[in-house]
C-alpha cells in the first residue's frame, strides 16, 4: 500500500454544516508538497459530479479537505467550492436524515462495514410507490447512487491531477500504553442502505461517520 490520505467533504443542508470522510491509498501521483492539492483536484473531477447528482437542489457542497495520514508530513489543503448545488429536483430532508453508504471488504477483513452518512438528499426521493417502503426511491438508488459508489471506490487521474487512489477503511486499535495504532483495509464493494438513516450531533461535532 502507498501513502494514505483522508478527505472530508463539507456540505450545507437545512442551514446546518455536515461532513463525511473517506480514506484513500495512493497508487499514483505526486508525493511532494502539493500532494494533498493534487488529491483534491482528482476527487473533485472524478467524484464531485456524482455526489451532486444524488443531492437536492438546495444542498450545497462547500469544500473538500485533504490531509496525509502517514509517513512524511505534507501540508493539509482545503478547497472552498463556489455554488456547487445538488441536481436532484426537490427540497432536502433535515440534516439528521441521511443516506448510509456501506464500505465493504469481501474477504471478511472488516468486523463490520465502514460507513459514510450523506445528508442532503431530496424528500421527493423517498419511495412513494404503493405499497410504500419508506426507503429511498429506486430511481435515486440506480443509477445515481450506484454511479457515486463506483466513483468513490477508485479515483483515476483527472482535473489536471495525476493523483490516483483506492478506497480503504481506516481501523483504530487501542494500545496500552498509548499511542493507538491504525490499519487499513481495502474496500471492494460500495453500496447504499435502502432505509433512510439518521445521525445525531454531539457538542457541535457530527457523529455517525466511520472511516
Amino acid at each position: 500500500m502507498g501513502a494514505k490520505y483522508q478527505f472530508q467533504i463539507r456540505t450545507k443542508v437545512d442551514d446546518s454544516i455536515q461532513k463525511f470522510a473517506l480514506v484513500y491509498d495512493q497508487t499514483a501521483g505526486s508525493t511532494s508538497s502539493d500532494a494533498t492539492k493534487e488529491a483534491i483536484d482528482a476527487w473533485e473531477a472524478q467524484c464531485l459530479p456524482e455526489l451532486l447528482d444524488i443531492l437536492a437542489t438546495d444542498t450545497e457542497v462547500l469544500s473538500i479537505y485533504c490531509r496525509k495520514l502517514d509517513g512524511d508530513s505534507r501540508p493539509t489543503w482545503r478547497k472552498n467550492l463556489n455554488a456547487e448545488l445538488g441536481t436532484r429536483t426537490g427540497t432536502s430532508l433535515s440534516a439528521q436524515n441521511c443516506m448510509i453508504i456501506n464500505l465493504r471488504n469481501g474477504a471478511g477483513l472488516l468486523k463490520r462495514p465502514g460507513r459514510i452518512f450523506v445528508s442532503g438528499c431530496a424528500k421527493e426521493d423517498i419511495d412513494q410507490v404503493a405499497p410504500t417502503t419508506g426507503g429511498w426511491a429506486p430511481a435515486l438508488l440506480d443509477p445515481p447512487v450506484t454511479a457515486f459508489a463506483t466513483a468513490i471506490k477508485t479515483i483515476p487521474a483527472g482535473g489536471g491531477s495525476l493523483f490516483e487512489g483506492t478506497l480503504v477503511v481506516r481501523q483504530y486499535h487501542n494500545q496500552d500504553p498509548d499511542p493507538p495504532t491504525y490499519t487499513y483495509v481495502a474496500v471492494d464493494t460500495v453500496d447504499a442502505t435502502v432505509e433512510i438513516g439518521s445521525q445525531m450531533g454531539c457538542k457541535g461535532k457530527e457523529t455517525g461517520w466511520t472511516v
